[in-house]
């Protein structure tokens, strides 16, 4: 009967000891590729007046800025510490947006008596690309099936264009009418953001699996826009899966 209290410690200390070894991260590092979608809108507005026939016009621009389409991801690091690891990944969204210009351009004849015209634009090319930086948290939940956590800063690059002059011209006799023509600028910048992610994985052998990513990554930035400067956010949520390996 002495006995009993000892046996159930030692069942209790190997169950323990067994339940650590499957929730400790035993792989060196991991190499993941993903393909998904991120989500994300916003709009921009801008608008400048400009001086004609002794009369001042305006000039509106409204950009429809969609954060969304397909997001290539890879990344990989390796494990420094029990569960705690480090990694690199690379991120690539690519797109377009849409832009309405409406003018209003005073009458050559007449005063007080301005046009008005509106022209859409389409195709305004849109490229985020990130470098992600992350501490890693990975926690085996059963012998294939695990998740990791991941946080840090990324290093996030937009390419953007935008309608950045517009300029009207007659039409001619009885000038009722006006047509505008647009300027477009593609621009390039870099910044700083954060990205939060949660990686479920199951590996299917000890090296290869596959996985379901959810990351937030938020960054904004101040784009020169005329006289003035906009600001553009960037990032979103990224709903991606793919393959994992580890080593």
């Amino acid at each position: 009967m002495k006995r009993i209290p000892w046996l159930v410690c030692g069942f209790l200390w190997l169950a323990f000891d067994a339940s650590a070894q499957l929730r400790t991260w035993s792989d060196r590092g991991f190499a993941n590729l993903n393909g998904g979608s991120q989500t994300g809108s916003q709009d921009l507005s801008a608008s400048w007046t400009f001086s004609r026939f002794g009369e001042e016009g305006r000039v509106d621009v409204q950009h429809g800025i969609d954060r969304s389409g397909g997001v290539f991801d890879v990344s990989g690091g390796a494990r420094i510490w029990w569960n705690l690891g480090f990694g690199v990944g690379y991120s690539r969204v690519s797109g377009t947006t849409d832009a309405t210009v409406q003018g209003s351009v005073p009458h050559p004849l007449f005063v007080r008596r301005p046009r008005s015209a509106t022209v859409s634009v389409s195709e305004l090319t849109r490229t985020e690309q990130a470098v992600h930086f992350q501490v890693v948290w990975l926690t085996p939940i059963v012998r294939q099936l695990d998740v990791a956590v991941s946080v840090g800063p990324s290093v996030v690059t937009l390419e953007q264009a935008l309608v950045t002059n517009a300029d009207a011209s007659e039409v001619g006799p009885p000038f009722s009418q006006v047509n505008i023509a647009t300027t477009t600028t593609e621009q390039t910048k870099r910044t700083a953001g954060l990205n939060l992610g949660v990686d479920v994985n199951y590996m299917v052998t000890r090296t290869w699996g596959a996985g379901l990513l959810l990351r937030y990554l938020r960054a904004s930035i101040d784009l020169p826009f005329r006289a003035d400067a906009v600001s553009l956010d960037m990032g979103g949520f990224h709903v991606a899966g793919g393959v994992r390996v580890r080593f």
